[in-house]
């Protein structure tokens, strides 16, 4: 046995340690979770108090019956794909040209953060402004400074620039982080592979992708399975700069949620809305497992 191993009193001792943070965080997070299952069930209305029959599958069968149902689930998708692959493609650009020295790059590492580490309903309401049809900085540079436009935008109020407008401060807010991860999945990446690839000649683009792209498929995955269930949880975007709107064109499962359970007080539809959430975010991540394999490999050819 080797020292680092340890007599395995060290490792019960170890195991015993550290149980229980590990119960803590069980039930801290699945106990949520399976009240919300429990409730799905449930026929659970504010206007009736002390009333809640089970009625089994009444509230999937009402969510999906409605109006809002399909719209939620379209426009969950579109803003869960645009901003899983604008921010991925974008922080691997960022984290590919801050991965290399230059004079300031530790200090753009941490200017880099400032959007992350600003709270979510802040931020919204930073760019609510900057959206504002009457004084927002953003109409203002489309029509004065870079004459895009003749007249101010209802940036917020158009179906046609609504989804983008909430997808925009989604992406600005998650790049930070995925840049972050990206650069610290470059820091494992032994450089003798690349001074080999270099030996047999194989130029930036062919070491990028035989390399950088198969050592990072750990990193990748995390990122791809964190942005997918941000995007399907959004909420402060839609609920500060567009409230669903206009008409449907930014309602989501996320706002639908809220939607049923606040405004319509059915905590039961709502919470038959969060599972059908749970589950699709399960699929996207059931998916990235399956196309993006995390095995490490011994040699890498170029």
């Amino acid at each position: 046995m080797s020292e680092s191993s340890g007599t395995p009193s060290d490792n019960r001792f170890g195991l015993l340690s550290i149980l229980p943070t590990v119960g803590f965080l069980t039930v801290l997070s699945t106990a949520p979770l399976l009240y919300a299952f429990a409730l799905s069930f449930q026929k659970y209305k504010l206007t009736s108090p002390g009333q809640h029959p089970f009625i089994f599958l009444d509230n999937y069968a009402k969510v999906v019956d409605s109006y809002h149902f399909e719209a939620a689930i379209t426009n969950t998708l579109v803003f869960t794909v645009g901003a899983v692959v604008f921010v991925f493609v974008i922080s691997l650009i960022f984290s590919l040209a801050l991965n290399e020295k230059f004079r300031g790059s530790g200090w753009l590492r941490i200017l880099i953060l400032v959007p992350w580490a600003i709270p979510e309903m802040a931020s919204a309401l930073v760019w609510r402004w900057i959206y504002d049809s009457h004084f927002g900085v953003l109409n203002a540079m489309l029509v004065y400074v870079i004459p895009v436009f003749d007249s101010y935008q209802s940036w917020l109020g158009s179906p046609a620039y609504a989804m983008p407008a909430i997808l925009v401060p989604q992406i600005w807010k998650e790049i930070p982080l995925c840049v972050l991860l990206f650069l610290t999945g470059y820091s494992t990446i032994p450089q003798s592979l690349y001074e080999a690839a270099k030996i047999d000649g194989a130029n930036a683009f062919a070491r990028f992708r035989r390399i950088t792209i198969p050592m990072l498929k750990p990193i990748i995955q995390i990122i791809l399975v964190y942005e997918t269930i941000m995007g399907i949880a959004s909420f402060a975007y839609v609920y500060i700069l567009t409230g669903g709107g206009p008409g449907d064109s930014t309602t989501t499962l996320s706002w639908y949620t809220y939607m049923a359970s606040f405004s319509f007080a059915d905590f039961g539809q709502g919470a038959a809305i969060a599972v059908i959430m749970s589950i699709i975010s399960l699929i996207f991540i059931a998916l990235y497992f399956r196309l993006i394999p995390t095995r490490r490999f011994g040699a890498v050819g170029v």
